[in-house]
C-alpha cells in the first residue's frame, strides 16, 4: 500500500511538471498581407506587381472565396448565371432577328418601286405590320431590359462584397505595417554621411 502511494504521487508530480501544448494561434491575415518567409516570395510579389492590371482587392477576395463556402456557392451561382443568359435569349433573338430581317428586305423592296402611289401603299401596310410586331414584343422586350438592368446590379453587388469583405485585412494589415522603419534607418545613415563630409569640410577650412 505505501508504495502504490508512492507511485501515485510521483505519477501526479510528474504529469504537473509536463509544460501545457498550447494550440496554435489561427492567423487568418491572406497571404499577399503576409510578410515573405524567403527572398524567393519577395521575388515573385514583386514580380506580380510590375503588370498593370494587378489587383491586391481581388487576389485577397479570391482567397477568402476558396476559405469560405458561402462565398465559393454564391459565386458559382453568378457564374451560372451568366452562362444561362445567353441560352435564355437565344430563342427570343433567333425569332426576334427573322422578323427583323424581313421587315429590312420589304422596305428595300419597297424603295425599288417606280409607281409612287403603290409604293406609299404597299410602305404604309409595312409600317401598320412591323407597328403591330413591335407592340407584340413589347413585354418581352422590358424582360430582357429588366435582365440588363440586374446584371448591372449584380455586378455593383458583387464590387460592394469584395470591399466589405476585405477591407478590415487591409486595415489590420495598415495597422502593423507601416514601412518607416527602413526609411528611418535610411535617413540616419544619410545624416551620418553628412555630418562626417562637414567634418572633413571644416578640417580644409571650409
Amino acid at each position: 500500500m505505501k508504495y502504490l502511494i508512492i507511485f501515485s504521487l510521483c505519477f501526479f508530480l510528474s504529469c504537473s511538471n509536463n509544460p501545457k501544448i498550447e494550440s496554435p494561434v489561427h492567423d487568418d491575415t491572406p497571404k499577399v498581407l503576409q510578410e515573405p518567409e524567403s527572398e524567393s516570395e519577395v521575388d515573385v510579389s514583386s514580380f506580380k506587381r510590375i503588370y498593370k492590371n494587378y489587383d491586391i482587392l481581388e487576389e485577397i477576395f479570391e482567397e477568402l472565396a476558396e476559405k469560405n463556402p458561402d462565398y465559393k456557392a454564391l459565386l458559382k451561382q453568378i457564374d451560372d448565371t451568366y452562362l444561362m443568359k445567353n441560352d435564355s435569349l437565344k430563342e427570343f433573338t433567333n425569332y426576334n432577328e427573322k422578323s427583323l430581317n424581313y421587315y429590312g428586305a420589304a422596305d428595300t423592296k419597297i424603295n425599288s418601286i417606280q409607281d409612287t402611289v403603290l409604293r406609299e401603299s404597299i410602305l404604309k401596310l409595312l409600317l401598320n405590320s412591323n407597328k403591330n410586331y413591335t407592340a407584340n414584343i413589347a413585354p418581352t422586350q422590358k424582360m430582357i431590359d429588366n435582365t440588363i438592368s440586374n446584371d448591372a446590379k449584380i455586378s455593383d453587388l458583387l464590387i460592394i462584397l469584395k470591399i466589405t469583405s476585405t477591407i478590415k485585412y487591409i486595415e489590420k494589415y495598415q495597422d502593423k505595417q507601416s514601412g518607416t522603419r527602413p526609411i528611418k534607418a535610411f535617413l540616419k545613415q544619410q545624416e551620418s554621411v553628412i555630418k562626417k563630409i562637414n567634418a572633413e569640410n571644416k578640417k580644409n577650412g571650409f
